[in-house]
């Protein structure tokens, strides 16, 4: 089940989501912790199968199919530039925050 977040996912560093990764405590074999946003642009955590993500797209959580899905990167910069799992996400933060600004 997908839960929403109050807050953004991590993207600043792996050891960060690592541990964001453990407080959400993903026992499955199968799937694994995915912190990603859904079609409504909202953050959560769910533990899911991960899917392969195409260069120059972004996974997303589909709540009605209880999937991720892969969309296209809107970004001019930022976007993925090699294929992906999509529970490595956190590599890049315009996946996980579609306001996402790079200071």
């Amino acid at each position: 089940m997908f839960k929403v977040r109050d807050t953004l996912c991590a993207f600043d560093n792996v050891t960060r989501w690592n541990k964001e990764k453990s407080l959400f405590n993903c026992s499955s074999t199968i799937n694994v912790y995915h912190c990603i946003v859904d079609e409504r642009n909202r953050s959560g955590e769910i533990c899911i199968q991960s899917v392969w993500v195409q260069q120059g797209y972004c996974p997303e959580y589909n709540n009605d199919a209880n999937t991720v899905d892969t969309v296209p990167c809107d970004w001019s910069y930022g976007c993925p530039n090699v294929a992906f799992q999509s529970n490595d996400v956190y590599q890049y933060p315009v996946c996980l925050n579609k306001t996402y600004y790079d200071n």
